[in-house]
């Protein structure tokens, strides 16, 4: 059985049972009727639903759609089916469009059990991994950033200045290379330090995290977000 769904069945927080081995138990195991998109909204936010466009492309050409379509070909090559029906080709291409589409079908499927394989099969086939960027969209604050155009203009120095000084006054006391995130070159921050900060901002929000208590998350939430 696939490593998240056994811990969700068991009911444990997928998202703690497998990063820290921990047992903290949430909701008893669920036999409501309901989207497969809803179950792993609900039960997997370490995980988020593979969807045509991802990467601002309509191909399936960004790395996620990639390794899918090659663990899917990993699995199935050979055997006499496969649960998509699909024709499995050659792996060192793109992800086929079929294959896009038959996500896509599924994410509205109605089922049952956490168990069911057709849930299973998406999750292991039809997902990427959730980043701080993820989360943080989650929220009412958005990102300031110096690269994309679907966030706030990085031309707003006002909201940069603003999140540079809370980040100062968090860390008045470290000294050079002591403060959160190492980018001080003087104690308290030097006048340059504020692009330092952007460009850890553009980093830190690509890690992969499905829970909102870790440290990459808050302080992405604090210090790059209005």
């Amino acid at each position: 059985m696939n490593t998240l769904v056994r811990n969700a069945a068991l009911g444990f927080s997928a998202s703690t049972a497998v990063s820290a081995g921990a047992t903290k138990l949430v909701l008893p195991r669920e036999r409501e009727s309901k989207s497969i998109s809803k179950w792993i909204g609900d039960r997997f936010p370490e995980k988020r639903l593979l969807i045509r466009g991802w990467g601002k492309k309509q191909d399936g050409s960004p790395e996620e759609w990639k390794v899918a379509w090659k663990n899917y070909l990993n699995a199935y090559s050979g055997a006499e089916s496969n649960p998509f029906s699909l024709t499995l080709t050659d792996s060192s291409g793109n992800a086929p469009s079929e294959f896009i589409d038959a996500c896509k079908k599924r994410f509205s499927v109605q089922v049952s059990d956490i168990e069911d394989e057709r849930l299973v099969h998406v999750l292991e086939y039809c997902t990427r991994s959730t980043s701080v960027e993820d989360l943080i969209l989650s929220t009412s604050k958005r990102l300031l950033s110096s690269t994309s155009k679907r966030l706030l203009s990085s031309s707003n120095s006002s909201g940069w200045n603003e999140l540079w000084n809370a980040y100062k006054k968090d860390n008045a006391d470290k000294e050079s290379g002591k403060d959160e995130w190492g980018i001080f070159t003087a104690k308290g921050g030097g006048s340059n330090d504020s692009n330092s900060l952007k460009t850890k901002c553009d980093s830190e929000k690509l890690v992969k995290t499905g829970s909102k208590t870790h440290r990459s998350f808050i302080n992405v939430f604090k210090y790059c977000s209005k």
